[in-house]
């Protein structure tokens, strides 16, 4: 249109390429990295605070010295924190590292806890048979199902637009953004990825970095009498046992036991006597650690036609008793101990 004296106006809605154009969605590649570079982290912490005995870990599944993830105060305390990043910030340390970041679809800015939560529960329907896992591959914006649920997007960015509750007060976002980053990076990011890249490393170095281990072979003691035992059980000595092999894992310095779930240690009682059915029997094993802590384990017993008895005992409770440990064996009539026997060990079974 052209106004008096010869001025040009153009009426069409002004184009902003720059700002509407397509977002650059993250590739299934960085999405992969990121979660490993999250769960070096976790693999990390598991085995330098290990806890109980089992052995899985969030993420990857990845076998270490240390109970189930869950079960582990640390570990719990690192997907909590990841969780709060991811929702506030939009970044995990492994996504702050290669540079992603999980969005809103409707506002490109990070999602919130509520909705990452949800989103880390749709994952389940990406674990089906991993199809949801792969589905970035081929997608068109690079989403897993758990993203199409509930509407967040995957970008590569390092300046992604701030959560609503750290923006500055300005007008409502309606429809698509104007622009899918923020207009720099933001002042935490860079030292943030300094120190997510020192603890994805010591994760990644402690988790599955080079290892000494040490495997034992199934284990045998012998528990002796140093008198003769006079009571009614007559008893003449005891035996501790493992089944299976057992081992431990040294890494830059720190060294862990492996799991101890996978083997049986069981504890067998002989004796001589003759024990009768009006009589109250209990087995007793009394462990004794390095720095002196005493545990004691009692079974009572009713088969009086026996002259053997063999009982299972806790693994875990004889792996943390240091070096140099002893143990004590016994048979109680009526409250009454028999003469115990003695064993000592150098090392934990």
């Amino acid at each position: 249109m052209t106004l008096p004296g010869g001025t040009s106006v153009d009426l069409a809605y002004p184009q902003h390429d720059a700002d509407q154009a397509t977002p650059d969605y993250a590739h299934w590649t960085l999405r992969v990295i990121a979660t490993l570079l999250d769960a070096a982290i976790n693999a990390g912490v598991a085995f330098l605070a290990p806890v109980g005995g089992g052995s899985g870990l969030p993420l990857i599944g990845a076998t270490q010295p240390s109970g189930w993830w869950f079960f582990n105060p640390w570990v719990a305390i690192v997907v909590v924190v990841t969780t709060v990043m991811q929702a506030y910030l939009g970044v995990t340390p492994g996504k702050l590292l290669v540079g992603i970041a999980v969005v809103n679809d409707a506002d490109a800015r990070p999602l919130g806890l509520v909705r990452t939560l949800l989103r880390w529960l749709a994952h389940l329907v990406d674990g089906i048979l991993f199809i949801g896992y792969l589905r970035p591959l081929w997608n068109s914006q690079r989403k897993t199902f758990a993203d199409s649920i509930v509407g967040s997007t995957v970008l590569v960015t390092r300046h992604p637009r701030p959560h609503r509750r750290f923006a500055p007060r300005t007008g409502p976002d309606v429809g698509p953004p104007v622009t899918w980053e923020a207009p720099a990076t933001p002042s935490w990011r860079p030292a943030a990825t300094w120190l997510a890249a020192i603890v994805c490393g010591l994760g990644a170095l402690y988790g599955f970095g080079p290892s000494s281990i040490e495997h034992r072979a199934p284990v045998e003691l012998q528990c002796a009498m140093s008198t003769w035992d006079s009571g009614p059980a007559g008893l003449t000595g005891a035996t501790l046992r493992t089944t299976a092999s057992t081992g431990k894992i040294t890494r830059l310095g720190v060294t862990r036991w492996v799991d101890a779930s996978i083997q049986d240690v069981s504890a067998t009682w002989t004796w001589k006597g003759h024990l009768s059915g009006d009589e109250a029997v209990v087995l007793r094993l009394v462990v004794t650690g390095a720095d002196g802590t005493s545990t004691t384990h009692d079974f009572p017993f009713s088969d009086i036609s026996a002259s053997t008895a063999t009982m299972p005992i806790p693994a875990a409770a004889l792996q943390r008793v240091g070096d140099n440990w002893s143990w004590t064996a016994s048979i109680l009539v009526n409250d009454m101990s028999s003469t115990p026997c003695t064993g000592t060990a150098a090392a934990p079974l």
